[in-house]
């Protein structure tokens, strides 16, 4: 029965091997419950003001195995949760991602060690690896580029993947496009056979630059504007990028990471709070309204309980993480851990091991294993 389902799956995701039995662990030693345990790559460094790990993901075959992009420092790559790190970038362009300075990082759902990254101030634009970060192309032909902005590189800033297909990604710009005022759209770009096919899909009318973008399926793509600079709050797509409408003025804090849980409820940090939709995205309610705690820039949950960052700005000692259980209602929020003087900007969670990972980018990736 499995090899005749891969095969169905492998058809409809152009001959791509897809292991339905989903993500696999490898064995890592974790450590003690709660222990939170610095696994930051032991050569990369911050150079104030500029962080040293700006990027993370997990592998979606291995749970033990975990990507990282840097500040002028490459990417790195473990295979056994952060014990040790492999400097990987030592292929074709490796200066292009060596010397960069990347807003965005994101790795294929569907195709094994397939990843994306957006290196501004390196080689600008997308440029992906299909070898585990070793080897990288650009994959946004210039005249593709030139359609948006006035030059040979699109200024990439946020990469979404499709959650379900191969190959399949989006990206925001950096820069308002061409004879678009002071907004910038979306790029989509897709692999057909052996190139990367392009389309330009056009912004609303006030709809800002530089979004995080969340894409819940193909056609339906949620767009939060950073409040520095331009703070246009967020869209969402129902028609894939045909056209935008204005969901409401909640602007992202410095870093901006979507969850939806297994029963479907969604959750969206803001600057001033934390959203929460039970109806798909219809509408949403601010949980963290009268409590006191700020906004919020990630959060992640397990079905069980629920892990928010604040946006409080990184500089005061300050209680960062809040918990709450995730069922019934999410209301019950307290602070978890010690102060800080940085706030989270994305978590990982290891689902087969019960394990939480989190980045914060002046301080490093911690490990923490929940029970």
């Amino acid at each position: 029965m499995r090899s005749v389902v891969v095969l169905l799956v492998c058809v409809g995701c152009n001959a791509v091997d897809v292991d339905l039995l989903a993500q696999t662990a490898s064995p890592c030693d974790l450590g003690e419950v709660g222990a939170a345990v610095d696994v930051t790559p032991p050569d990369v460094v911050a150079m104030a003001p500029d962080p040293g790990v700006r990027g993370l993901v997990m592998d979606p075959f291995d749970a033990s195995v975990f990507y990282a992009s840097t500040h002028e420092q490459g990417v790195w790559r473990t295979a056994n949760c952060g014990a040790t790190w492999e400097h990987t970038n030592n292929g074709i362009n490796a200066p292009a991602i060596e010397n960069s300075e990347p807003i965005d990082f994101a790795i294929d759902p569907v195709v094994p060690d397939t990843l994306y990254i957006s290196p501004r101030f390196g080689g600008n634009s997308i440029w992906w690896s299909t070898n585990a970060g070793v080897s990288w192309d650009n994959i946004v032909p210039t005249d593709v580029a030139m359609q948006v902005i006035d030059g040979d590189r699109p200024d990439v800033a946020f990469i979404g993947v499709d959650p379900a297909k191969a190959h399949h990604i989006f990206a925001t710009s950096m820069v308002a496009w061409r004879n678009a005022g002071s907004d910038s759209g979306v790029l989509e770009g897709e692999l057909v056979d052996d190139t990367w096919q392009w389309k330009v899909h056009a912004p609303a009318v006030g709809m800002g630059v530089m979004q995080y973008i969340q894409v819940l399926d193909a056609k339906t793509w949620l767009l939060t504007s950073n409040r520095t600079p331009v703070g246009e709050g967020t869209w969402v797509t129902h028609d894939g990028g045909v056209s935008f409408q204005r969901v409401d003025d909640a602007e992202a804090a410095s870093a901006w990471q979507f969850y939806q849980s297994p029963d479907g409820t969604m959750y969206r940090p803001y600057q001033d709070g934390l959203l929460r939709s039970g109806d798909g995205g219809a509408t949403w309610v601010d949980v963290f309204a009268g409590l006191g705690l700020g906004g919020t820039e990630a959060i992640i949950g397990d079905g069980t309980t629920l892990y928010a960052s604040s946006s409080i700005p990184d500089g005061d000692s300050a209680k960062r993480l809040f918990t709450a259980p995730e069922t019934p209602g999410d209301r019950g929020w307290v602070p978890l851990g010690e102060p800080t003087t940085g706030s989270v900007w994305k978590f990982l969670r290891d689902g087969k091991r019960d394990v939480l990972y989190t980045l914060n980018p002046f301080q490093g990736i911690e490990r923490q294993r929940m029970r």
